[in-house]
C-alpha cells in the first residue's frame, strides 16, 4: 500500500467524512487490488491532529481484515450431519443479495441470491425442485445496526420414500413433523440459529 493514492477509494472517503474520532466506517466486502485481489472487510476512520476527538482531519486509517478464511469457517462450521451437508448450501449475503461467503466456495462476490423475505427478519420458502431456502437477517451487535447482511441455507429435500410421503402432506404438517436436526430449515428456529452463528462467528460483526 506504501506510496499508493487511495483518495478515490470509498473506504478513504468514508473515513474522511466521519464526524469525530469516536466514529468509524465499515465498507462492504470487496476485493483489494493492493492485496492480490483478496476479499477484505474494511474498517476506517479519520486521523485527527493531536489525537483529539474533534481535531482537524489530517488523514485516514484503514484496517483490512482477510475475509475469505474467516467467512469459510463460519459457513462450513454449521452443525449439520454429513447427509444434510451433502444437500445444503450455507450462504452469507450482503444487503444487495451478493454472496460474500458460501459453504461450497462458489460465487463469492459474483453470484447473487434474491431472498423472498416478504418483510420478515427470518423464515423459509420452497423453490424449484422442492428445495427449501431458510434465511435470517443478521442482527448487528449492541448499538451497531450492521450492514443488512443475511444468512441463508439452501437445502434440497432428501431423496427417500419418507420425504416423498411428507411432500403429500400439507406444508405446515410436514414442516412441523421434521426435527431441527433432520432439517434445520423446517422451522424458524433453524434460520435464527444460522443468523446467530454467522454473526457470533464473524470477527467483523455485521
Amino acid at each position: 500500500m506504501l506510496g499508493r493514492d487511495v483518495s478515490g477509494e470509498r473506504w478513504f472517503q468514508q473515513a474522511m467524512a466521519t464526524e469525530s474520532g469516536a466514529a468509524y466506517a465499515v465498507d462492504d466486502i470487496r476485493r483489494e487490488t493492493a492485496l492480490d485481489a483478496a476479499p477484505v472487510a474494511t474498517y476506517s476512520t479519520a486521523v485527527r491532529a493531536g489525537g483529539a476527538e474533534r481535531g482537524e482531519v489530517v488523514g485516514a486509517l484503514g484496517i483490512f481484515f482477510d475475509w475469505e478464511p474467516q467467512a469459510q469457517a463460519i459457513v462450513e462450521g454449521l452443525v449439520l450431519s454429513e447427509e444434510e451437508r451433502s444437500r445444503t448450501r450455507a450462504l452469507l449475503l450482503d444487503a444487495s443479495g451478493r454472496i460474500i461467503a458460501a459453504s461450497d466456495g462458489q460465487g463469492l462476490l459474483e453470484e447473487r441470491l434474491t431472498l423472498r423475505t416478504e418483510d420478515r427478519d427470518s423464515g423459509y420458502y420452497t423453490i424449484e425442485n422442492d428445495a427449501i431456502v431458510g434465511f435470517a437477517l443478521t442482527p448487528g451487535y449492541e448499538t451497531y445496526e450492521g450492514l443488512g447482511w443475511s444468512g441463508a441455507l439452501v437445502q434440497r429435500r432428501p431423496a427417500d420414500p419418507q420425504a416423498a410421503q411428507e411432500r403429500e402432506r400439507p406444508r405446515e404438517e410436514a414442516l412441523a413433523a421434521r426435527s431441527i436436526r433432520a432439517d434445520p430449515l423446517a422451522t424458524a428456529t433453524g434460520p435464527r440459529e444460522l443468523g446467530a452463528a454467522l454473526t457470533a462467528g464473524a470477527a467483523v460483526t455485521t
